[in-house]
């Protein structure tokens, strides 16, 4: 759902819908590029054969990701995600909120990319959104670089807004342990 949910976020809730100024618009392009993840996702799905592996397709995999009750706290988050970035148009405070999701997603690759490599070496297949080969991040925004600076006034809103974010992690990585445990797909 993280994926997924944060291609839809950087697709339709991050961007300016008419982008003013050089900081909205390095927002829209950073945004774009993260909308490519789950893309090289599904490539990685299609390398690794899961279809076959798992006996669940990707369309399978979609429709449990946005229709299954047990993904409704996942997506309640990023519909949390998407309205909190709505409300806040300032440029330095939306690439805090982006920032602070793409951060969430560091430690997952950081695991991945390591068996991501082996599966490679020992298959010739490329897996890259496991081995966290993403889009560099080029131009004025990214996840080191701010497009604008923050006021003292909106120092504390991003503050605020990023622990908005990572509170829910804790909850949704639990609830996803809770359903691996429970083996709703018969993987085990």
């Amino acid at each position: 759902m993280d994926i997924s949910g944060h291609r839809d976020l950087n697709r339709y809730a991050m961007p300016y819908e008419n982008p003013s100024d050089p900081a909205r618009r390095a927002i829209n392009d950073w945004a774009d590029r993260l909308s490519t993840h789950s893309d090289l996702l599904l490539g990685d799905w299609d390398a690794l054969q899961l279809d076959e592996l798992i006996g669940f397709s990707a369309s399978e995999a979609l429709k449990f990701i946005f229709l299954d009750p047990d993904m409704d706290l996942h997506r309640e988050h990023m519909i949390e995600f998407a309205k909190l970035t709505l409300r806040h148009d300032d440029p330095a405070v939306r690439w805090c909120v982006m920032t602070a999701l793409e951060t969430t997603g560091e430690e997952f690759l950081r695991q991945t990319s390591q068996l991501a490599r082996a599966v490679e070496r020992e298959t010739g297949r490329h897996l890259d959104y496991l081995c966290g080969r993403h889009d560099p991040p080029t131009g004025p925004a990214g996840p080191h670089r701010p497009p604008a600076r923050l006021t003292r006034q909106t120092q504390q809103l991003a503050m605020d807004l990023i622990d908005v974010v990572f509170e829910p992690m804790d909850s949704q990585l639990w609830h996803s342990y809770i359903i691996a445990r429970a083996d709703k797909f018969g993987a085990s």
